[in-house]
């Protein structure tokens, strides 16, 4: 795919030719950090199309000037799989800045999402820019605590520490994966991991950009706890942290205050989804976990996304008092809106309604803000509350507390 953009611009996909040339650029925009990234996307990623990235090129020098990428991930809500896309390493060249670059890469890009047929995207970006190419907050991210050391007792004279912590390998990642399944019991949306991601997410020099080490907790053999290490942001940071026994947390910290020391970094841990640690940490660190930031998501289609979460919706309905319910409810975003039609405590249809018929809705939420609710980021009474024109009728209400209610929602890693 080639676009002439004028001015000697062309905007293309990319081919396996161009790595050399993505790699100068990311180093150019992002620092050096981000080249290893590059390396293992293109080598390593297990779904990762060389055609997935989208470049502008000049002509006349050769260079990249504006690059992103398309990355496929699986999500997972209330146990149900569906693909999630992710716009990663979005970069212009200094000189080439507020041509309107971004937004031309963005076209095609979404014309690829189309093609992929894709629910839902995301990118971690910051604030306010996404929103112009019609992005909004709608799932966690991060909130963390930097835990200071100096709290991190040492361990007793004579004692021995009754676990074992071991980086894993591509023959104990299952392992992990099986651990894992616990740590996710306590989200309702997380990032599926699968064995075949553990290279791409591994392979590198610690502390380059968005290598992770993934560590097991064992005691007697068996394993209790997982947790996984990046360096980013200036700190050590750890995620995805469970363990069985809180009794278990200080050898762990212990653990992570000698690597921190000797990478003379801060010890940040962020959000574990187990409340019982998430309270112990504060305890053990005299101080709070901080406000969570966002991810950006784009909805390309309410309806597709409906239809990829409908097992959820069908299973939420059959564990509240609306089971075998048999109504309609129908939803709008002002500029549009949709029509749920449930029989006897399935989702028969999802009909789309047009602007000119957007009246007597049940359930009306600002566009993108709608994302929030669907989304479960934030519950209908609270999107009520912030914003005047977001609401529900008095009988419908209750049902929509169900189908979307607000979750918990986590998603790691990263990248």
């Amino acid at each position: 795919m080639i676009e002439d953009l004028g001015d000697d611009l062309i905007l293309r996909t990319g081919t396996k030719s161009d790595v050399k040339a993505i790699k100068e650029h990311v180093q150019a925009v992002h620092g050096k950090e981000g080249v290893p990234m590059i390396n293992r996307l293109f080598n390593l990623h297990p779904n990762f199309p060389p055609s997935d990235n989208f470049l502008v090129e000049d002509i006349k020098t050769g260079k990249i000037v504006a690059y992103f990428n398309l990355m496929l991930n699986t999500g997972v809500m209330n146990g149900h799989r569906f693909p999630v896309g992710g716009m990663e390493i979005v970069g212009t060249l200094e000189e080439y800045r507020n041509r309107g670059l971004i937004r031309k890469l963005n076209e095609a890009f979404e014309r690829r999402v189309e093609e992929y047929n894709l629910p839902m995207i995301m990118i971690a970006g910051i604030p306010y820019y996404y929103r112009k190419l019609g992005y909004e907050y709608a799932v966690q991210m991060g909130g963390s605590l930097t835990f200071p050391l100096e709290l991190i007792p040492p361990q007793k004279k004579g004692e021995k520490e009754p676990i074992a912590i071991e980086e894993v390998t591509q023959a104990t990642f299952p392992a992990y994966l099986k651990a894992r399944e616990q740590l996710n019991a306590y989200l309702d949306f997380y990032r599926h991991l699968s064995k075949e991601d553990f290279l791409y997410l591994s392979t590198g020099r610690f502390g380059n950009d968005s290598v992770y080490k993934f560590h097991l907790i064992k005691a007697n053999q068996k394993v209790v706890g997982i947790f996984l290490l990046n360096i980013g942001w200036g700190a050590l940071e750890v995620n995805e942290l469970w363990v069985e026994n809180l009794n278990h947390l200080l050898s762990i910290l212990r653990f992570l205050k000698k690597i921190a020391k000797r990478r003379q970094l801060p010890l940040r841990i962020y959000y574990p989804a187990r409340p019982a640690i998430f309270q112990a940490l504060e305890s053990f660190s005299r101080s709070k976990f901080g406000r969570p930031y966002a991810w950006y998501v784009k909805i390309p289609s309410i309806k597709r996304f409906l239809e990829a979460i409908t097992p959820v919706i069908e299973q939420r309905l059959a564990k509240s008092e609306f089971k075998g319910l048999t109504e309609s409810i129908r939803f709008s975003w002002y500029q549009e809106g949709i029509e749920l039609v449930f029989k006897k405590g399935n989702l028969e249809a999802i009909k789309e309604i047009p602007r000119n018929e957007v009246k007597d809705m049940n359930v009306a939420v600002p566009f993108p803000v709608i994302y929030q609710l669907l989304l479960g980021y934030r519950s209908i009474d609270e999107l009520h509350q912030i914003f005047p024109d977001a609401g529900g009728s008095p009988t419908k209400s209750p049902i929509v507390r169900v189908i979307f209610p607000k979750i918990r929602a986590y998603w790691t890693p990263e990248f």
